[in-house]
């Protein structure tokens, strides 16, 4: 990043906290590097739980409730920088089941189809004590969230 203070480019870091999470969160990661000479689409394997992503370590208030997740979507995008295609897995809220979404076809799907491939990821959570919670998860692991 660049320093305005010495005008020189330095390595850097960003780092954020929390006063309190919100009833449902959803979480854009990066998909595209760009620099001065070229554009590339990032291709980083994401992990990511289906239950209980624990943000606690960022909260700063002490007295911040609900800081685990579960994962209730997932959208996904397929293709290039110029163009592309995206699709959604989603747990239904009545039922618990997942579902792929994919324009106008809907079908079912399970946990385990659930997978972050191409670097577009957009995943969608739900504290794990809201009443807004769907069903239990129904997996047959409770690894991470990977293609």
């Amino acid at each position: 990043r660049y320093c305005p203070v010495c005008k020189e480019h330095q390595l850097a870091t960003k780092k954020f906290d929390l006063w309190s999470l919100p009833e449902v969160l959803i979480i854009h990661l990066k998909r595209f590097s760009y620099t001065r000479l070229w554009k590339e689409k990032l291709d980083t394997l994401v992990e990511f739980p289906l239950r209980d992503l624990d943000l606690s370590e960022f909260l700063i208030n002490p007295k911040a409730r609900n800081s685990k997740y579960d994962l209730i979507a997932v959208s996904n995008h397929y293709g290039s920088l110029r163009d592309g295609h995206y699709t959604t897995i989603a747990r239904n809220k009545d039922d618990g089941h997942w579902y792929y979404f994919d324009d106008s076809k809907v079908t079912f799907a399970s946990a385990e189809h659930i997978v972050v491939s191409e670097g577009g990821l957009t995943p969608g959570l739900i504290p794990t004590s809201s009443p807004l919670h769907p069903l239990p998860i129904s997996v047959t692991s409770s690894g991470p969230l990977h293609p």
